[in-house]
């Protein structure tokens, strides 16, 4: 204080900032830091009072209500002293936190990585181990369990890398499309200008000039087209819609989707009367929510190219915790048994005639199988599922709430 050492704080059996009551009490969380900033049982590497050295400046003569006791051996416990300890306090638990926040890093970089099947093999080198301690029926129905479960975790272990395989080249297009995007974007400003320019030719042949402004129609259509197909790729644009996870009532991103696909669908009727207002999807970015609607509508108007009725509606469904976002249509239709399929890569059952590739209908076979990893790591559940009546073709995503 003022130059001089305050004694009392200086002896090491002072524990004026509760280090050693709190490392004693095993606390574990902060009291101090935002949540944002805990790490889980951060405050056990707390560091005691013999793993600590600091100075803190005070001068009782300027500082309002930091007063000396008359014994001079500390200073007096007001408001403004519980503040300096949680000042200094403050700086000790964000150190412990970070600490902890290292160690798992660390603990995370040097974690070996190993196939799913091969734990569940151990599991059965351990139950063979045992085996003379166990009783017959029951080691068998053990057994025969662990088995099933190591031969599922193989098949999921190699789906896993056929996925990571199939990611690495959509991830390069992904970032050419977002490239290609931004040129396109300059080079319909170009056209534009072109269109305006056409607009300003007078010629004094009415022929020509009829000729002209076609011509000009003809651009200004495919510019509205192009640009409607370009906007495809608003989502992956921003990247607060790519990072940015958050619950979306589906209503709201599906209209969305469904003014950005309008001119893929163009007279196709789209229902969402019977979508719940309130519903709200599980907790993923835009981009992702995006992608997944994109593909299925896409998928659905291919569908309807040649059908006299050509109808989308997307519904919800409750069940208990379980919910349900239902998009039918009334398409050519597909077989429940073979329907699987339909989730592997480049798998295409419906031919598209050169006619309707031309008008932007027809992909490559990836849709589906982009919707079924989007949403595996969203934690919902894709498939197709019965229709009901009217319709040809439901696709079912469907979700459990926790809460």
């Amino acid at each position: 204080d003022s130059g001089f050492r305050l004694p009392y704080y200086g002896a090491p059996t002072n524990d004026w900032l509760r280090l050693e009551y709190d490392h004693s009490h095993r606390k574990t969380m902060s009291q101090l830091l935002p949540r944002d900033l805990q790490v889980r049982r951060a405050l056990n590497d707390l560091p005691t009072l013999g793993r600590t050295l600091g100075v803190v400046n005070v001068n009782t003569s300027t500082e309002p209500n930091l007063n000396i006791m008359i014994t001079r051996d500390r200073l007096t416990e007001t408001t403004a002293f519980r503040d300096l300890v949680a000042m200094v306090r403050y700086a000790i638990d964000f150190y412990a936190n970070e600490t902890a926040r290292r160690k798992i890093e660390q603990k995370e970089r040097d974690a070996p990585i190993e196939p799913t099947s091969l734990k569940f093999e151990r599991v059965e080198q351990v139950l063979e181990h045992y085996e003379p301690e166990i009783a017959h029926d029951v080691y068998q129905t053990l057994h025969e369990k662990v088995q099933e479960a190591t031969t599922s975790a193989k098949a999921h272990d190699e789906m896993v890398l056929e996925q990571m395989g199939l990611l690495a080249p959509l991830a390069t297009a992904g970032i050419s499309a977002l490239a290609y995007q931004h040129e396109l974007k300059k080079q319909f400003a170009h056209i534009e200008s072109i269109i305006e320019r056409i607009k300003e030719i007078e010629m004094k042949d009415n022929q020509l000039q009829g000729d002209l402004s076609d011509l000009r129609l003809d651009l200004s259509s495919w510019l509205n087209r192009a640009k409607a197909t370009n906007a495809l790729f608003d989502y992956l644009a921003d990247t607060e819609n790519t990072k940015m996870r958050h619950r979306f009532r589906a209503i709201i991103v599906i209209k969305d989707v469904i003014a950005q696909t309008r001119f893929l669908a163009r007279d196709i009727e789209i229902d969402v009367s019977r979508l719940d207002d309130h519903l709200y999807l599980p907790k993923a970015s835009l981009a992702e929510w995006g992608a997944i609607f994109q593909n299925v509508f896409t998928n659905a108007f291919n569908a309807m190219l040649d059908s006299e009725t050509r109808c989308l509606q997307v519904s919800s469904r409750t069940n208990g915790k379980s919910r349900e976002i239902l998009i039918q249509d009334t398409g050519i239709g597909i077989h429940l048994q073979n329907a699987d399929r339909f989730f592997e890569p480049f798998f295409r059952a419906l031919t598209i005639s050169p006619e309707r590739r031309a008008l932007g209908y027809g992909g490559t076979g990836l849709g589906l199988t982009i919707v079924r990893l989007l949403a595996n790591n969203i934690g919902c559940h894709v498939k197709f599922v019965e229709p009901e009546e009217g319709f040809s073709t439901a696709f079912s995503i469907r979700w459990r709430e926790t809460k």
